[in-house]
């Protein structure tokens, strides 16, 4: 069993990185992608097919999991893959998938000095996955039992869909400090119950 896990997992490392470039994940496949290119560009992942796919950013070192969300069918993402990690992804489906990859440009913030950032977790331990809505950030689904790391000023909101309307989940303050883990399953069930409650 060891080994069949094993050959589902493919690395790829490259020193040229082509426009659009196709890969094709097959049925319950990993694919590991590290090019020299993470330094400088972020990477636009296109799910062309109509199955999610799991992204996640891992340290090369031990293999462990840094940032990661779910991606929809036909949905793009784009991701700063930093260095000393790698970009893996996932397909838990039965069919193959294929994947379009292309680099962007990395465009650097003027953060104003004034402005707090804390960088924490966000943690989905249920067995369903959680789409969110982080404006002017991304809009990550939290596959389940799976943690994303993000780094957000204080003052942004993280929202949710009830009843097909947006709903705030979370206002990011300084009670969260670096490192901390947001339970967002219970913290979503707790919201809906105060929504129902009104």
């Amino acid at each position: 069993m060891k080994n069949l896990i094993t050959s589902l997992i493919l690395l790829i490392s490259f020193n040229v990185f082509s426009a659009d470039q196709k890969i094709e994940l097959k049925a319950f496949e990993t694919v590991k992608l590290s090019y020299e290119e993470f330094e400088k560009f972020n990477v636009k992942i296109k799910n062309t097919s109509t199955k999610q796919i799991k992204v996640t950013v891992n340290e090369k070192s031990n293999g462990d999991q840094v940032k990661g969300f779910g991606l929809p069918g036909k949905n793009n993402a784009i991701v700063q893959v930093e260095n000393g990690r790698e970009l893996q992804l996932k397909n838990n489906s039965a069919k193959s998938i294929t994947i379009e990859l292309s680099f962007v440009e990395r465009k650097v913030k003027k953060e104003d000095p004034k402005t707090e950032y804390v960088k924490f977790t966000l943690r989905n331990s249920s067995a369903k996955t959680i789409p969110l809505i982080i404006p002017n950030v991304m809009n990550p689904n939290l596959s389940a039992f799976s943690n994303s790391g993000v780094r957000l000023k204080i003052g942004q909101e993280i929202l949710f869909k009830y009843k097909g309307r947006k709903r705030v989940l979370l206002v990011v303050t300084d009670d969260i400090k670096d490192g901390d883990k947001i339970e967002v399953s219970a913290l979503r069930k707790e919201r809906i119950k105060e929504l129902e409650s009104k």
